[in-house]
């Protein structure tokens, strides 16, 4: 009797500590997936940010508007197909001019960085970018759900 509850104490003690390990696991993991982007750390770039994204904020709010328009023509029950690609071909011309200035800034932060400064702060937007990715790919690949009352 005494083995048997021996096994049992054990088997129950190595369930906990897997438990605590792979929580431990998940919450770090966790963390590392959601680090924010040292453009707050770097002081001595948090003004230039705050200048890129002033300066961007007319071309992002035109592409907004654009994007905005564009769908609500497709609401409309006298749409043109003419229209409607009019209307794409507008919002990804601004969207292009909206990213050709993003790039720019980023490329004008490099220059004024070090090594160092441009490593952290490109890997961060990496990981950042490519947990983004993998979240909305496992967002979008989960099989529907089954109603109740379908078999």
């Amino acid at each position: 009797m005494k083995l048997y509850l021996k096994i049992l104490i054990s088997v129950s003690i190595a369930f906990n500590i897997a438990f605590i390990g792979m929580f431990t696991f998940v919450r770090i993991q966790h963390h590392r997936m959601f680090t924010p982007t040292p453009f707050h750390q770097m002081e001595q770039h948090s003004e230039m940010f705050c200048n890129a994204r002033r300066e961007l904020k007319p071309l992002k709010d035109d592409y907004r508007k654009l994007r905005l328009n564009f769908f609500n023509y497709m609401t409309k029950d006298n749409a043109t197909e003419e229209q409607m690609h009019k209307n794409l071909e507008l919002m990804l011309e601004k969207q292009k001019v909206l990213e050709r200035e993003v790039g720019r800034k980023f490329i004008d932060l490099r220059l004024k960085m070090s090594n160092n400064e441009s490593k952290e702060l490109f890997r961060s937007m990496i990981r950042n970018e490519s947990s983004e990715i993998r979240r909305n790919f496992n967002h979008h690949n989960k099989k529907p759900r089954k109603q109740r009352g379908t078999k």
